[in-house]
């Protein structure tokens, strides 16, 4: 018997690296995303490893310390850079690897876990063909590796459980893997909790501070670097906004406003979200509030897949804790993300929903007619596959096809401003993508314009910070149309044109900075 489930489980893990190498390669698009923290976190990376430290070079020249993303990823990249793998296709390989090693980790924690090596399976083939996990698989960005060290996390969790030592060296691994997740997301502090939760409830209360400690010593030196550096996140702002895309709208000013969001956010990402990351097929998602009848069924798979973690064993605590602490985190967060946030998260979901699904079947099936429902998960998947191809045949076709005719105009704009740039002088351009037009424009500095309808206030920025340039530009983004037009055809003797692309029109002005500040009285 020992044999045969040996057997089973090499068949498995074979059938689920071949499944990731096909689906990876069908769906993996060479080209640069289109969102801009994908370049930001490879500017960084290239900063650190050119001995800059963990920062960003100003508009004077300077570097300043970076506050925006946690160090991890761009740590993990400048590691590739330093070693002559200075390029998206590598980084984009790497982010594929760490899914690869999450999903047969996975299999592993939900063998062992679960006791059914059929559900693993599912489980585990689930994540390396699912669209959402693939699509973030091939950028540049962190979600991978953080799904990749969270489930690290929980595999030794469960290990270090059964150790005889108290502090064993899968205890250790726990400990600063945990640690590892925070430096990679904020949302990291899900994974501290959930290892807290799983020796607390355990009674093991000597492991629970310990545990905790280290995690809190190894993330220690991040916190004083951040105070030394005087960078402070504030977490309150895009909590307290009402649209952190539209600060004219300020902030949350009621209770009613408060809780309005966190039912929007409820329902993007978990009532409506996990429906559609379980079936992406199912039509109706992002298509403003969701029905009653589609509340129902989101609140009726959610408490699948909490029944679901529940029927884990002696991990039930750990995975319940990180689920819910995860969503308790994207309630408060700022919406209109879709389920970007959850991503890294999906594994645990088709663990939660499936469990769920066959915890029921077997309930049912045992009691009734005395049939095991074993078997019948590995079929059930059968079901599900035919819905996540529809998105990767999207991905796949995306892939294969030039940029949008919009963003190949941006991106030779900033190409060509490079060629242009002076030794020893760099041009400052303003434009909406500012990471994007780094990558193609290294050798110059980008910045932004000021959220504001104020004409006048948004030409005073753009003064202070010494702008040469400015991109008008179709990427689709509100702000362009809402801010940035308006002032240049408020003040168009400001930003007289020195090229222009058709198809659709994009310019690159020139800001004349006497008159402006001739105009403003500066």
């Amino acid at each position: 018997m020992k044999a045969n489930s040996n057997v089973i489980r090499w068949v498995h893990l074979a059938l689920i690296v071949v499944v990731f190498i096909f689906s990876f390669r069908y769906i993996f698009n060479e080209k640069l995303d289109l969102n801009g923290d994908n370049a930001a976190y490879i500017e960084l990376a290239r900063n650190i490893a050119q001995g800059h430290g963990f920062t960003n070079e100003t508009l004077d020249g300077a570097w300043h310390p970076h506050s925006h993303f946690p160090v991890g990823y761009p740590f993990i990249l400048s590691l590739m850079v330093l070693c002559g793998l200075d390029n998206l296709i590598a980084f984009k390989v790497l982010n594929g690897l760490f899914l690869l090693g999450g999903a047969i980790l996975f299999y592993f924690l939900l063998t062992r876990h679960t006791k059914n090596a059929h559900l693993a399976f599912v489980c585990a083939l689930l994540t390396v063909m699912s669209p959402h996990v693939l699509k973030f698989a091939t950028m540049a960005m962190s979600e991978m590796s953080f799904l990749f060290f969270m489930i690290l996390t929980m595999w030794a969790l469960s290990r270090s459980g059964e150790e005889k030592k108290s502090f064993g060296p899968f205890f250790v691994v726990a400990a600063l893997g945990a640690a590892a997740c925070y430096y990679l997301r904020a949302v990291g502090a899900a994974v501290l909790f959930a290892n807290l939760v799983f020796y607390l409830f355990r009674r093991e209360w000597k492991q629970a501070a310990v545990g905790t400690g280290i995690s809190v010593v190894a993330i220690l030196p991040w916190m004083i670097r951040n105070r030394l550096a005087g960078v402070s996140r504030d977490y309150l702002m895009p909590i307290l906004a009402k649209n952190p895309w539209r600060p004219e709208e300020g902030n949350i000013a009621s209770v009613g406003e408060f809780f309005k969001k966190i039912w929007t956010n409820l329902d993007e990402t978990a009532l409506s979200g996990y429906r559609h990351i379980l079936f992406p097929n199912w039509q109706g998602y992002g298509n403003g509030p969701s029905s009653t009848m589609t509340l129902i069924l989101g609140a009726v798979i959610l408490l699948v897949v909490l029944y679901g973690l529940w029927n884990t064993g002696k991990m039930r605590f750990a995975l319940e804790a990180l689920f819910i602490a995860n969503i308790g985190f994207l309630l408060l967060w700022n919406g209109g993300n879709g389920v970007r946030y959850v991503t890294p998260f999906i594994p645990f979901l088709f663990l939660g929903f499936w469990n769920g699904v066959y915890s029921l079947l077997r309930w049912l099936l045992w009691k009734k007619w005395d049939l095991d429902a074993r078997q019948w998960v590995v079929y059930l998947v059968l079901l599900v596959l035919p819905a996540f191809h529809p998105m990767l045949a999207e991905m796949h076709q995306a892939a294969s096809q030039p940029l949008p005719p919009a963003y190949a105009n941006y991106y030779h704009i900033a190409e060509e401003v490079n060629k242009q740039s002076k030794p020893g002088h760099k041009y400052v351009v303003c434009c909406r993508k500012p990471e994007l037009f780094k990558y193609y424009a290294p050798k110059t500095l980008t910045t932004t314009y000021a959220r504001t309808k104020d004409s006048e206030k948004l030409v005073r920025g753009l003064l202070q910070n010494r702008v040469d340039f400015v991109v008008l530009e179709q990427l689709g983004y509100s702000s362009t149309p809402l801010y940035l037009y308006p002032a240049i055809t408020t003040y168009p003797e400001l930003f007289p044109v020195v090229w222009q692309l058709k198809n659709p029109d994009t310019y690159l002005l020139r800001f004349d900075r006497e008159k402006a500040a001739a105009m403003l009285g500066e």
